[in-house]
């Protein structure tokens, strides 16, 4: 499972990555393959939905695709389209809805995309040597928003570039306070409207929403306030402010609010093994806080005391690590699983 989007009357979408794509229903809690015109091998696809509940669908090898959920058609945007449905390249890597409605593509070496889902009217973004107020690359790997709607967009190297809410002009943050480019893996838009930009070897990077650097924590220096670890893979906020944060070979660590520190959370298995690898985190309705490790899915209270453990490829968690959660609106736990496909709790 490659994406999971939640659609409207309780129904859930998900994406492989062999190019297939499901439909959930969260009552009936059936489940149908929706037949894609594109070839499916190897051609990995994401998705999300627009305010309207249609499904924009994003491709490896043949572009960005529309499905409109009432009439079941799909319209595909790519080099041949006519010219307000332009899109320079058939491999979509990210696709992103902001909190306006509009659709985000990120290409593997097109630039960047905004699709107004109501006109299907495409904005190019590219980088280009003599305008300093362009993407840095054309290779787009991660989006965020700000609260105050300014889009960042994360490229493959290079610093990390900033659309103002309003503007079509692109700034620059470098993701570090050293101001050497940082290639991000995670954001968090905090409750006090600062974020929170994990990144591949540099810890995290917190700004205000005005791009403003305020700190970095990085591990094993004075600076790191007790994180630990650098490669930053997931990270959520609790409703008390605390962080929790989810790092590659250093498993989980939680940051107090309070105190300004991070303290490591050292979770097990019945076996002893201890998870290193803690790919993707989530908060569901009820406050409790679920982890998707390298040895399962551990779940724990907002006070940092673990409740639950459902270890990988046992009682139907089929799979190597949980990589996506979505909670419906009927409090079941969709997972999706890395060679192991949904899971529903």
């Amino acid at each position: 499972i490659t994406s999971i989007s939640e659609g409207i009357n309780n129904n859930v979408w998900f994406s492989t990555s062999s190019g297939r794509i499901f439909k959930g229903n969260t009552l009936s809690m059936n489940i149908e393959e929706v037949l894609v015109p594109y070839s499916q091998s190897s051609n990995t696809t994401i998705l999300t939905t627009d305010l309207e509940g249609n499904l924009w669908i994003g491709t490896e090898l043949n572009g960005l695709y529309f499905y409109n959920i009432i009439t079941q058609a799909f319209e595909q945007f790519h080099k041949k389209a006519k010219a307000s449905h332009y899109i320079p390249t058939n491999m979509i890597i990210r696709i992103f809805r902001d909190s306006k409605g509009l659709i985000w593509a990120g290409t593997d070496g097109g630039g960047l995309c905004q699709v107004n889902p109501n006109t299907k009217k495409v904005k190019i973004y590219k980088h280009s040597k003599t305008n300093k107020f362009s993407l840095k690359t054309n290779t787009v790997i991660g989006f965020g928003e700000t609260q105050n709607s300014d889009i960042w967009i994360f490229t493959n190297y290079g610093n990390i570039n900033i659309l103002p809410n309003e503007s079509s002009t692109v700034g620059y943050y470098s993701g570090s306070l050293s101001g050497t480019p940082t290639r991000v893996l995670s954001i968090l838009n905090c409750k006090d409207g600062s974020l929170w930009m994990g990144t591949d070897g540099e810890g995290i990077s917190v700004v205000n929403n005005q791009g403003k650097a305020l700190k970095q924590f990085i591990a094993n220096s004075k600076s790191g306030n007790g994180l630990n670890g650098n490669y930053i893979q997931a990270m959520v906020e609790d409703k008390n402010k605390n962080k929790w944060i989810g790092t590659y070979l250093n498993g989980l660590s939680y940051y107090n609010y309070k105190t300004n520190q991070f303290t490591s959370i050292q979770i097990k298995n019945e076996e002893g093994q201890i998870a290193t690898d803690v790919r993707s985190l989530y908060i569901d309705k009820k406050n409790r806080i679920w982890a998707g490790t390298n040895l399962g899915i551990f779940v724990f209270t907002n006070f940092n005391k673990q409740i639950a453990f459902f270890p990988n490829n046992r009682n139907g968690l089929s799979g190597s690590i949980a990589e996506v959660f979505i909670e419906d609106e009927n409090k079941q736990l969709w997972i999706g699983m890395f060679n192991g496909g949904i899971c529903l709790l």
